[in-house]
Parts: structure tokens; sequence; C-alpha cells
């Protein structure tokens, strides 16, 4: 077997193996989707630091009043 003759096919079937794993791999995620979560897995617990707007309220930029609304 001649490799010499060969070898420009080398980057050609090492795309395609990669490709194949890629859709392998994307193609068992896609599956995976679907699987239920689990309720522990689904919990998010978010701790948002405290603000103390006092601290802000001597800036050189004030609100009207020395106040800041809050809109909910």
């Amino acid at each position: 077997m001649d490799i010499n003759r060969y070898k420009s096919f080398f980057p050609f079937i090492i795309s395609i193996v990669l490709f194949i794993i890629a859709a392998i791999f994307a193609l068992t995620t896609l599956l995976g989707l679907d699987d239920p979560v689990e309720k522990s897995e689904n919990s998010v617990e978010v701790n948002l630091p405290v603000v103390n707007w006092a601290k802000y309220s001597n800036l050189s930029k004030k609100l009207d009043n020395d106040s800041i609304n809050i809109v909910k």
C-alpha cells in the first residue's frame, strides 16, 4: 500500500470522523432534553446584596427631594 497516494485524503477522513462524533454528541444531547428534571436540581437560591440607599444620597447627582422611588 502506497501511503503517499492516500495522504491527500487524510484531512477529509479526519473531518468526516470529527463530524460524525459531533453529530452523535448533538443527537444524544437532543434526546436527553426531554428527560424530566428533579425538583432538587431545579431549585435555585439567589442571594442579592442589601443596598443602603442612604449611602448614595450624598452623591453629586441627586434626585428631587433626595428620595429614590422604587416602582414595583
